[in-house]
């Protein structure tokens, strides 16, 4: 019975091991594989290759904007009125936006350095779900005539985004790069959707 008694416990506690170094090794891999998903600077494109990429290389001129809905959910006014452009005729409405700041060149620089050079740490990493996707701000690239040729539509709230055209490239998803994008949209001066919701 003693016997008996002594093998259970040491059944037990042989489970109870098992578990807990199952569980040690399931938490230190899921934190790898979210730390997989940091920023890193992955490539040095220069410059003149970054603005070679679709829409840069036909923009003249790119703004920065804050739309605030004034009825029903948050985004869908924005949504509807993207949607409602005919790209490559139709010039920006001033009326729909409630902040708009044209950037300048060394905020073009950061913005591409920050969409064509950084991308994930590893391979292998996990993506934030989109909780919601109520965007309140977008960037709109002009041509010469002031016609809107491309946009990208975002949620920084859930770290999401939609383009006008599947060409355009916004390099490789990591968890910090939406929050450095952030950082340009508030320097340039929009407070909406990046410091004020």
């Amino acid at each position: 019975m003693k016997k008996n008694k002594t093998n259970f416990i040491i059944f037990i506690l042989l489970l109870f091991s098992l578990n807990f170094a199952q569980s040690q090794t399931k938490k230190n891999s899921i934190q790898t594989f979210n730390e997989n998903a940091n920023c890193n600077r992955k490539r040095n494109l220069s410059f003149k290759n970054r603005i070679n990429n679709f829409p840069f290389n036909l923009t003249s001129q790119i703004i920065f904007v804050s739309h605030k809905t004034k009825e029903g959910p948050v985004g869908r006014e924005l949504r509807k009125y993207l949607n409602s452009l005919k790209i490559g005729q139709d010039t920006i409405n001033e009326k729909e936006f409630l902040e708009l700041k044209k950037i300048n060149l060394n905020q073009i620089e950061k913005l591409t350095d920050i969409i064509f050079n950084y991308g994930f740490k590893s391979k292998y990493h996990s993506i934030k779900d989109a909780k919601c996707y109520d965007p309140r701000n977008a960037i709109l690239f002009l041509n010469k005539e002031n016609e809107i040729i491309a946009f990208i539509e975002i949620c920084f709230g859930c770290d999401h985004l939609r383009t006008s055209d599947v060409k355009i490239d916004f390099g490789e998803y990591c968890k910090q790069k939406f929050d450095l994008i952030k950082k340009i949209f508030a320097e340039s001066g929009i407070k909406f959707g990046i410091i004020e919701n």
